[in-house]
């Protein structure tokens, strides 16, 4: 097969007599992806090249080379690079599909896969691994040994984001996005967290195309943790297209796209790609606010970046400069918790109190659809982790217990007050600080933000947070900074001291107390806790 495609001359005004007439096609002995590139200019073989079109940093190489040689614009090259990259794709799909037709055979799932190497793994892993999915703290065990890879602190944070990895494994998995500032350690807990992941159950991706979902093996997507490092800087609402792949995935647990496909004979196809979900997905960000689609589709998670989290960093890197970590154990503690999570089945959970939990949200704001739902499949998660521990409905439905909505309430509290449109812990945490120590001053200046609060050390998050209050309707600017003088502010008017809305995440003794002890609960009762 080859594409001929017509590049329009001229780059940057100087136009040249001819088009310049680009053929691609496959160079021999080469792979499906890697490709002999030939341009051809006024019936002459101008330019020779090879390369991976799969590759975004080579097919921006070869536009950039022929470039240099040619006056056509780089850009147009790479696009019809990538068009090229998606036709074989889409015919490499085509090819799977009828292979996989003619020989009947389905692709291996995750879950088969793991029982392969789980019948393989020595007997003295898999019965550590039953001891802990025996023990009613399983979770802070969890986070017991996250600490002995090296993740000092952010107990919460740890725990949430395995539950969000090993959700994987629901029919609606989790989603999550980490946020803080640049050295607030969210790429390391995130990365220590999903290496408890199986091999097999995790897709490491840290960076993404707007197409790469789609062009991925089948099956490679289903109840997979796709931890996607750092969230690009560009958040622009131009960056919509670039992400909307994922939030489909997410949002539907799967994907579908019809393409054309140019036939070596004849006209061209059409080719459905199918994608095949669910997923869970997670990636960091230094940003404190993300597009807000992605955003509503997502836990948002925040580092802490108070004193005593930082004092536990650097107790923690003092320890491993005397030598006085664990050493030795990451290797034991992976292959038990690969072995833990292996164990885990494909299954769904019923929360018999489930409407006790919605009935205590607040429906006044929208969000509350977003933010309750979050909150029941966070509290599915936990119970399938601790589903040793639990019954089972005549459905195969693991039941979830009293003790799983404690848990995932407890972890969902900040983030879900965050998606309700309150403040980030951390720029909470510094109103509250700014509030206490100018609460007498009718103005104020950045200068004066930055003497009483003492542990955000850093000018760029002192800057950051003033900013992210301001947008927010907490503090108002009155002089803007000029120079080396300060910006001056003052607290509006219109807020109290307490930023945020309050009880967003129904407390547990609301949920499960006595039908008889609220006005709320029907009298009838209601299921067994």
């Amino acid at each position: 097969m080859s594409n001929r495609t017509k590049v329009e001359p001229g780059v940057n005004g100087k136009p040249t007599p001819a088009a310049v007439a680009v053929e691609l096609r496959l160079g021999e002995g080469q792979g499906r992806n890697k490709v002999e590139v030939i341009v051809e200019h006024e019936a002459e073989t101008a330019f020779l090249d090879s390369l991976n079109l799969s590759s975004a940093q080579e097919r921006e190489r070869f536009a950039k080379k022929l470039a240099a040689k040619l006056p056509i614009d780089p850009a147009e090259v790479e696009e019809q690079l990538l068009e090229l990259a998606r036709q074989r794709a889409a015919e490499a799909e085509g090819d799977r599909g009828e292979v996989e037709q003619q020989e009947g055979e389905a692709t291996p799932s995750v879950y088969d896969i793991g029982q392969e190497i789980l019948a393989a793994t020595p007997e003295d892993v898999t019965a550590e691994a039953e001891a802990y999915l025996a023990d009613p703290d399983l979770l802070d065990r969890v986070a017991d040994d996250i600490a002995r890879l090296g993740v000092a602190g952010e107990r919460k944070l740890v725990k949430t984001l395995f539950v969000v990895g090993l959700s994987r494994l629901l029919p609606e998995p989790l989603s999550a996005c980490v946020m803080g500032g640049s050295s607030s350690g969210k790429s390391f807990s995130e990365k220590n967290v999903a290496s408890l992941t199986p091999p097999e159950g995790l897709i490491r991706a840290t960076d993404m195309t707007p197409q790469s979902l789609y062009y991925l093996p089948p099956g490679s997507l289903s109840h997979r943790l796709v931890a996607a490092g750092e969230r690009s800087r560009l958040d622009k609402p131009e960056q919509e297209e670039g992400t909307r792949a994922l939030r489909e995935m997410i949002s539907e647990g799967e994907l579908n796209k019809v393409v054309t496909v140019k036939q070596p004979t004849g006209p061209a196809a059409t080719v459905t790609i199918h994608q095949k979900g669910p997923i869970a997905f997670v990636q960091t960000t230094t940003h404190l606010e993300i597009f807000q689609e992605d955003a509503n589709r997502m836990l948002l998670l925040q580092t802490d970046e108070g004193e005593e989290q930082t004092r536990a960093v650097l107790d923690a890197q003092a320890a491993r400069a005397r030598g006085l970590t664990g050493g030795g154990d990451a290797e034991r503690i992976l292959a038990v918790h690969h072995a833990l999570q292996r164990m885990i089945p494909l299954a769904d959970v019923v929360i018999p109190y489930a409407r006790r939990v919605t009935d205590r949200f607040d429906a006044t704001p929208v969000e509350a659809r977003r933010t309750c739902n979050q909150l029941l499949r966070l509290t599915k998660a936990v119970a399938l982790l601790y589903h040793r521990q639990r019954e089972w409905d005549d459905q195969g439905r693991v039941i979830a217990r009293r003790a799983d909505y404690v848990r995932a309430a407890e972890l969902a509290a900040g983030p879900l007050t965050r998606a309700a449109g309150g403040l980030p812990e951390n720029v909470a945490r510094f109103f509250k600080l700014l509030r206490g120590g100018l609460v007498r001053a009718a103005t104020w200046t950045t200068n004066d933000a930055k003497a009483v609060v003492k542990n955000v050390r850093s000018r760029a998050n002192v800057y950051r947070y003033l900013n992210h209050l301001q947008d927010g309707g907490y503090i108002e600017q009155l002089v803007p900074a000029k120079g080396r003088v300060p910006a001056v502010w003052k607290f509006a008017v219109t807020k109290d001291g307490l930023p945020g809305p309050c009880g967003v995440v129904p407390p547990p003794s609301a949920v499960f107390e006595k039908p008889n002890q609220s006005k709320g609960v029907p009298k009838k009762g209601g299921p067994p806790l």
